[in-house]
């Protein structure tokens, strides 16, 4: 998960998340990814994401050129953040990279 990506071909999971050009795997529940993933429900459906426990820890996912970036966010209903996707509009000042 994480890998640069253009499309799901490039990826080992089969699934390219274009909101970030990375590699990621779709889920259900927490179960469905790794040990230091999550899963993120957003308006397109689940995704494994890093947990974080701080915006460096997100910074290495940051893509250049890409429609958002994924910060440290916390999760609905749970104690634990994890990178999330901020549309790249709504980021003042957002390192790329």
């Amino acid at each position: 998960m994480g890998e640069t990506c253009t499309d799901n071909a490039q990826c080992l999971s089969g699934t390219c998340d274009p909101a970030y050009a990375a590699c990621t795997v779709p889920c259900a529940v927490d179960k469905d990814c790794g040990s230091e993933t999550v899963c993120v429900q957003d308006e397109r459906g689940g995704f494994c994401r890093p947990i974080c426990t701080a915006e460096a820890d997100c910074k290495v996912y940051r893509r250049r050129g890409g429609v958002a970036v994924l910060s440290c966010l916390p999760r609905s209903g749970f104690l634990d953040r994890a990178c999330g996707i901020v549309p790249r509009s709504e980021v003042n000042g957002a390192e790329e990279g």
